[in-house]
């Protein structure tokens, strides 16, 4: 059993269905005097355990909790207005996700066209042409479809054009009527998941172009948002297989469904979660199209609204300062200390998703929750900069079930190949030392207990000033570790003028033959490398 009251001092809560860029909390201060300010102030001061069954928050200064929806509105046609641009819907769900930014798509399979096949070539990295780093690794029928900076076509400045491939084959029924209509990929694999999703729910993106190619093939661009709305060649997909390239083609099904930008849903929306106050629920539509065409809506048509197909992901927290005089005093954008009596477990803690490889491959997109903890994009005089003490080490790597390398890319980039990497590892069960790329150089001596040019390691290197007994014309060595085995090479010298051969080694040692006998005092060195 247990008895848990929930009452907070301040609750907002704003459910907003038209475009415009808010602020739940507002507040500025303008410091024009000395004095030490806080912006804002919460100081927790705990005495029991703030753990609650069945909590796990615990005590939380400060706590962003970011939530992708899929519980998209879906409904059917009552009746539409195609010279007013108006439409009735009802047997609605999730009325009140509406919102007057999204498209509303017919999901009647009679208006769709599906017929053919897709094929996809990644986007890349958008951000790959402003770093002048764009790997280019997916190639398709030996060309790159990499991202770059070109004039725009509507003010011929320079800006992103984002690359990929979106081809359909010849047995796509494509041609110029499909521009403003919306493409989605039909694939189990691609339905979106996440937070109250419906079954089937598909990611759907405007068509901005289609090339009818030579060969009849046709290819499309979709509309997309990256700071503007943009005609992209291709899209993001959930699964990487799903991607085409060189080596790996992947035919997809897709639906080009008509639908039509909803501008107003204030007679739609209401409270607490659904569309209420007077019907008919009516939506104002964008013209579009298919406006007045057999494709347009009518009554009994399903329908849905789409959501954010590609979104930009929101931030927990933005810290961005524009200082304009140097400071007398160190200050950190963040700033954290423990000064108590205990220790913490860490200062920052990265948690979420898998923890190994084969678990990553399970997950939608294959890939780790993360694609880098820490990121630098900014010059700085240091990187990172280690200025106390550690009990255990600066880094360390645990390697818990692969080994964990340390990498640097090198040479000129070029697209569709690889960009060539060095790297240094260290295995997980004989602690060796692996590194692969360019050469080593060392400003310093290299003390090491062997050298070896193969995959086995060299247990001896050297010996220096082993005495000969005088009048001896043979000298064995003997090893102070045993090798694997005899194969390796050795490279002798002596204190006296002699040819000398190398008749027999083992494990343990050599033996050496000289052809005139040792004189007194005579002394051997000797070399191995394996």
């Amino acid at each position: 059993m247990q008895n848990k009251s929930h009452v907070p001092a301040i609750r907002v809560v704003n459910d907003l269905n038209a475009s415009n860029q808010t602020f739940d909390f507002y507040m500025k201060r303008n410091q024009y005097a000395n004095g030490d300010s806080y912006m804002f102030d919460a100081t927790f001061n705990y005495m029991d355990n703030v753990h609650s069954m069945p909590g796990d928050e615990n005590g939380v200064c400060y706590v962003a909790y970011i939530q992708s929806l899929a519980n998209s509105f879906a409904g059917r046609v009552k009746s539409a207005d195609a010279a007013a641009h108006t439409l009735v819907f009802d047997a609605a769900q999730n009325a009140n996700t509406l919102s007057n930014s999204r498209p509303l798509v017919n999901l009647n399979p009679k208006k769709w066209i599906a017929a053919g096949k897709v094929v996809i070539v990644p986007p890349g990295d958008p951000t790959a042409p402003y770093e002048s780093s764009d790997e280019g690794g997916w190639v398709y029928e030996g060309k790159s479809y990499a991202s770059r900076i070109e004039p725009g076509p509507a003010t011929g400045s320079p800006e992103l054009h984002v690359g990929g491939l979106i081809r359909g084959d010849k047995d796509c029924p494509w041609d110029a009527s499909i521009v403003g209509r919306f493409f989605a990929v039909d694939d189990k694999t691609e339905y979106v998941g996440g937070h109250g999703a419906r079954a089937n729910v598909r990611r759907w993106y405007e068509i901005a172009g289609v090339t009818i190619n030579p060969d009849g093939t046709k290819d499309i661009k979709v509309k997309r948002y990256w700071w503007g709305a943009k005609a992209w060649d291709s899209v993001t997909l959930y699964d990487p297989e799903n991607y085409t390239r060189d080596g790996h083609v992947r035919p997809l099904a897709y639906v080009i469904a008509p639908g039509a930008y909803v501008n107003d849903v204030s007679q739609a929306v209401g409270e607490p979660s659904q569309a209420q106050g007077k019907p008919p629920w009516t939506l104002s539509l964008s013209p579009s199209p298919d406006s007045g065409t057999p494709a347009d809506f009518e009554p009994g048509d399903p329908i849905e609204q789409a959501i954010g197909a590609d979104p930009f992901k929101p931030q927990a927290f933005r810290g961005w300062c524009f200082d304009a005089v140097p400071g007398a005093w160190p200050s950190a954008m963040i700033d954290l200390a423990n000064h108590g009596d205990v220790a913490r477990s860490s200062a920052i803690t990265v948690q979420g998703g898998p923890r190994t490889i084969e678990e990553c491959a399970t997950r939608r997109e294959r890939r780790p929750a993360w694609d880098a903890v820490v990121r630098m994009d900014s010059a700085a005089g240091i990187g990172l900069e280690c200025n106390a003490d550690f009990t255990n080490a600066a880094i360390l790597f645990r390697q818990p079930n692969h080994e964990q390398p340390i990498k640097w890319h090198y040479g000129e980039r070029q697209p569709g190949k690889p960009v060539r990497a060095a790297s240094l590892t260290v295995t997980k069960e004989k602690g060796d030392l692996t590194f692969e790329g360019g050469d080593a150089r060392f400003s310093g001596s290299l003390v090491a207990k062997g050298l070896s040019a193969d995959a086995q390691p060299a247990r001896n290197l050297r010996g220096k000033n082993v005495p000969v007994r005088e009048g001896e014309t043979n000298a064995s060595v003997l090893f102070a570790a045993s090798e694997a085995d005899a194969d390796y090479a050795v490279f002798v010298e002596q204190s006296w003028l002699s040819s000398r051969a190398i008749t027999q080694q083992t494990p343990n040692g050599f033996t050496v033959q000289f052809d005139k006998a040792a004189p007194k005092d005579a002394k051997l060195l000797w070399l191995i490398v394996r």
